[in-house]
């Protein structure tokens, strides 16, 4: 059979099928992964999710061409070798034809990782998936052509069922209210089967079912093949059929009961920290969580399954008992609704209409006579950290308070719109203290006190805050020594109230008199409507611009998704302090106009120009914390405002600001390990590619990423295909010579 192997292996990898095959398939999955879902045009994430989609689009038809390329019929005759090691070759050959295939295809994620960090675990258990597919597809080809008479019918059928299997998942939004349907959709669709794997998560319910379906395929070949040779079934092989298929059902059925999931994420993003383990055994009683969900939902979102299996982790921990319920049923909608919850609606696309679906997918914390509640929720990214501040909130006689200090005049209903709502969101409760009230009697006791602005900040004030520290107290200060006029000409100015600033001092927290700039920067649209000279124009000119004056803070330990600062200031270390994050290396200072005190910066974005740099240079600080921990200085009192929020934020958003404001209060708050999952959760979807900061560094990644996917890995495939074809010649001309030499000696024995 080894020899036989080889033969079949050597015979395709010498068939220029296998090589045009190969070059069609890696050009169009790179194709479709970095230029149809437009990587370089503005979306580009180093989440692999649409490139792995990509593969089993191809693949429908490239392995059933495949199949015939290895079907040598008039040797497989003559071949000294039972059906079953004939089929199982058959069977390998065409899964070895797929891997070689697809390992070009490793890489993709190299190539992504010049513009920002892949998550190694997603790209792991994805192309461990992907050859969980290929043995499948592989087995279901060999299938058809065992059942059909002309291969030219099996490679046809094999594409469309492979097409349908690849696809069935989009019928879920018609078959949605038919349970039939959908537990049929959610058995055979690839893509159910496929979801976790590109997460990070490898679960053995997906591997059992690939590889279950694949060794009952070709299981079903052998005794097709057998006869199609006439070979009767015996008695004793109907049963050992009847046998096989039975245990094929037990395992897939008994697997969906008993099963274990793998997280390879980063951080294990998909599986409960053991700080959460530790937090459930606080419990002195059972803490019942309720989970309500419409049943049909993980029919539109499979992701949704994943919130049961983290449901069901924290339902193994001492003292957590988890139900779940299906609000599909009447009473169990009900039930929900007395808690104030009601359902959500999810457009589903008909044929000639859109109908809305009434969605539920809550969860009811309960815990002795208190209850919490998550009203929404589809995606497991922020589960675990709402749960874990619920479950802090229920066994906690006081709840997580922060003190919120306007300190330029600017209020929190309006200019600082989101941040009380986000904090809420998140688990801390928030009390806004009145500037023009004494600050120390409104100030809750033992808790964080955060401050954006400081120029409205009398001396009284300062010293009451002064007082607050040196109990004991954290802070968090977002302040400048500057303003900008940010609703109008964002012309910056030093106000004569520096009293602040100057407390600083005194926790070793100190400015210069220059802001900083940088090349990694934010990238903001202009908009004019008016021409070069003044005049009104009857066309709005719009443009991008790198804007180094609101500096893009890259991805590091305190700031993982990164941060943007607007026009902050340049501040300075001491021994009571340490910094908390740098800009890049190519950051600058730009000194004050002090001749010009309504204009004390010029921070036209159209004026402003990057500097340029002949040799690297040292980054600069962009925040401070004190060496205890206990306070944290951001030189930039617009970090959390809305209107810079929405500048920066365009039509997607941009909500790291908040979430990096989230995470310092935790820390400040003492909630280190709370933090940790806090910051877990906001990089789950966040993929951005950091690393081309400018337009140098993304046109030098772009260059050899097209380069390696468009040039080197074609230019590779097209030698190796002249290669086996060269060795294949020569080969073939030895048995030339050799049975020429053969006829010449039959010739002289003859006469």
């Amino acid at each position: 059979m080894k020899n036989y192997l080889k033969y079949k292996l050597y015979n395709i990898f010498s068939s220029s099928l296998f090589y045009i095959s190969a070059l069609i398939f890696n050009i169009f999955v790179s194709g479709q992964f970095f230029f149809v879902q437009k990587f370089f045009g503005g979306s580009g994430t180093t989440d692999l999710h649409y490139f792995f989609h990509a593969v089993p689009l191809i693949s429908a038809i490239m392995i059933p061409l495949l199949k015939l390329n290895e079907n040598f019929s008039s040797f497989d005759e003559i071949v000294p070798l039972c059906t079953t090691k004939k089929i199982f070759v058959s069977w390998f050959s065409l899964f070895i034809q797929f891997a070689v295939i697809l390992f070009p295809q490793f890489l993709v994620p190299l190539c992504v990782n010049l513009f920002g960090d892949v998550e190694i675990g997603q790209v792991f258990s994805g192309f461990l998936m992907l050859l969980f597919y290929g043995a499948i597809s592989a087995s279901l080809c060999v299938f058809f052509s065992q059942i059909c008479r002309s291969q030219v019918v099996s490679v046809i059928i094999s594409i469309l069922v492979l097409s349908v299997l690849n696809g069935i998942n989009l019928f879920s939004v018609y078959a949605g209210n038919i349970p039939f349907f959908s537990a049929i959709i959610k058995i055979f669709s690839f893509y159910w089967h496929f979801d976790a794997a590109e997460k990070g998560i490898l679960d053995t319910r997906d591997l059992i079912y690939f590889s279950t379906v694949s060794a009952f395929l070709v299981f079903v070949s052998i005794i097709f093949a057998e006869s199609k040779k006439g070979k009767r079934i015996s008695g004793q092989e109907k049963k050992r059929i009847i046998l096989v298929f039975v245990c094929a059902i037990f395992l897939l059925l008994d697997s969906t009961r008993f099963y274990a999931r793998f997280d390879f994420t980063k951080g294990n993003k998909y599986s409960i920290s053991r700080y959460s383990k530790k937090l459930a055994e606080e419990a002195s009683e059972t803490v019942e969580i309720s989970f309500f969900q419409s049943k049909n939902l993980s029919n539109y979102y499979p992701e949704a399954r994943n919130i049961l299996d983290l449901l069901k982790e924290y339902s193994a921990q001492k003292n957590i008992s988890v139900k779940f319920y299906n609000t599909d049923n009447n009473e169990n909608a009900k039930k929900i609704e007395r808690y104030g919850i009601y359902p959500r609606q999810l457009p589903v696309i008909g044929e000639n209409k859109t109908e809305y679906l009434n969605i539920y997918s809550a969860i009811i914390l309960e815990y002795k006579d208190k209850t919490e509640i998550i009203p929404f929720i589809l995606a497991t990214n922020t589960l675990e950290y709402d749960i874990d501040t619920k479950l802090l909130s229920l066994f906690s006689e006081k709840r997580r308070t922060v003190n919120l200090l306007c300190g330029n005049g600017m209020n929190f209903e309006n200019d600082y719109s989101y941040v009380v709502p986000w904090l809420n969101s998140n688990g801390i409760a928030t009390n806004t203290i009145n500037l023009s009230e004494k600050l120390e009697p409104q100030l809750e006791k033992s808790s964080v006190l955060a401050i954006f602005g400081s120029d409205k900040i009398s001396q009284a004030q300062c010293d009451e805050i002064s007082s607050y520290i040196e109990k004991g107290n954290s802070v968090f200060f977002a302040v400048s020594p500057y303003n900008a006029d940010i609703e109008n000409s964002w012309y910056i100015t030093k106000p004569e109230n520096q009293n602040l600033i100057k407390m600083l001092k005194k926790f070793g927290f100190d400015f210069t008199e220059n802001l900083l700039a940088d090349i990694s920067c934010a990238r903001i649209l202009m908009q004019s409507d008016q021409n070069q000279d003044g005049t009104p124009s009857n066309s709005i000119y719009s443009q991008q611009i790198n804007y180094s004056m609101w500096i893009n803070i890259m991805p590091q330990k305190n700031v993982p998704q990164g941060i943007t600062e607007y026009w902050p200031a340049e501040i300075v270390e001491s021994e009571n302090v340490e910094p908390l994050f740098f800009t890049s290396p190519l950051a600058w200072q730009i000194e004050p106009d002090n001749l010009s005190q309504e204009k004390l910066f010029e921070n036209n974005p159209f004026v402003v120009k990057e500097k340029k740099y002949d040799n690297p240079k040292a980054t600069r600080v962009g925040a401070l914390i004190s060496k205890d921990k206990k306070l944290v200085l951001i030189p930039d009192q617009y970090l959390v405002n809305s209107l810079m929020l929405g500048y920066t934020g365009g039509e997607t958003g941009d909500y790291r600001n908040l979430d990096f404001l989230v995470n310092q209060l935790l820390k400040l708050n003492g909630e280190e390990n709370l933090a940790e999952i806090q910051e877990h959760s906001t990089l789950t979807n966040k993929s951005s590619l950091y690393k081309t900061y400018n337009a140098e560094l993304f046109k030098s990644a772009k260059n050899r990423t097209l380069g390696c996917m468009f040039i080197f890995v074609p230019a590779l495939i097209i030698l190796a295909g002249i290669l086996f074809n060269l060795n294949k010649i020569k080969f073939l001309r030895k048995i030339s010579c050799v049975s020429h030499k053969i006829e010449k000696a039959d010739s002289k024995n003859e006469r």
